[in-house]
């Protein structure tokens, strides 16, 4: 897990592009009115967004009192499907250099093949297609975090763009033999001391994405890929040379993914584990 790139744009004008590829329809021929009636709502409420996420305060943001109708027409603007909200995802899992990057940033495991609503649209419809408030997801993570934000005035998730993940290690995975075949057990603890409310976030998002029995899930992929490097290497180079190599591998995935990328540490301990570094050699 690391912190990715957000919109760069002006969010307002944005929100004026949303609103000019809007038509009005037979059934309701009223609709351009209306959403340009309510630019200077969008006008003062994305400024307040903008002052906040530049503060990371983002839960200090207050709730609009909106009509119905206003409630359903801010909804209304965001469809992914459309050209204006397709071309925003292409940019946003799109590096710098043109190289794909659509891994789920929430669980790293899944692609992103959705837009999530970092404060829901159903709770602050205002907000429903500003730019900084979506960000790229897999649609498991996006089903699961539905329309949760905050508990207890704290939020339940890691904000990807605000948030500094930390590098001290808090996800640990460990591996035992039961008749012959390998058990995963992954989990969360905060030995190295980070910051209190920053591990209270990181928790709460782990625990409400499912993250760890998800990557209980999909390990055995991973470590049938590690047990033939493990098999390759060692007959080549010998058991230390290969447990190098592996752990450079490793390394050079935290580098792109983050200190915590599961891979890295399910494939760290793989080598780490005699028992499990023999199984996996003779295998």
């Amino acid at each position: 897990m690391k912190k990715i790139n957000h919109y760069q744009g002006d969010t307002l004008d944005f929100h004026k592009d949303v609103v000019n590829s809007k038509r009005n329809t037979a059934d309701d021929k009223n609709k351009k009115n209306r959403l340009a009636a309510l630019l200077p709502t969008s006008r003062k409420a994305f400024a307040d967004y903008d002052a906040k996420f530049t503060r990371n305060s983002l839960k200090g943001l207050k709730i609009i009192s909106l009509t119905k109708q206003e409630k359903e027409d801010f909804i209304g603007l965001y469809n992914f499907q459309s050209p204006i909200f397709t071309h925003l995802f292409n940019q946003l899992t799109t590096s710098e250099d043109g190289i794909d990057n659509s891994l789920c940033p929430y669980c790293t495991i899944g692609e992103a093949s959705s837009l999530d609503h970092i404060v829901p649209k159903t709770v602050m419809p205002v907000f429903s297609d500003n730019p900084k408030n979506l960000i790229p997801c897999c649609s498991n993570c996006n089903s699961k975090k539905s329309n949760t934000w905050l508990a207890d005035g704290n939020w339940d998730y890691i904000n990807l763009y605000l948030d500094d993940i930390p590098t001290e290690q808090y996800l640990f995975v460990e591996l035992s033999i039961e008749n012959n075949t390998i058990r995963v057990k992954f989990y969360l603890d905060d030995s190295n001391s980070i910051d209190k409310d920053l591990y209270l976030k990181i928790s709460n998002h782990y625990k409400k994405l499912d993250l760890c029995r998800r990557f209980e899930q999909y390990s055995f992929h991973e470590i049938s890929e590690t047990a033939i490097l493990i098999k390759q290497f060692s007959k080549l180079l010998g058991n230390d040379k290969c447990k190098e190599i592996i752990l450079a591998t490793s390394l050079e995935l935290q580098k792109r993914f983050g200190s915590n990328y599961w891979k890295a540490i399910l494939r760290k301990e793989c080598c780490m584990n005699d028992s499990i570094f023999q199984l996996l050699k003779n295998k």
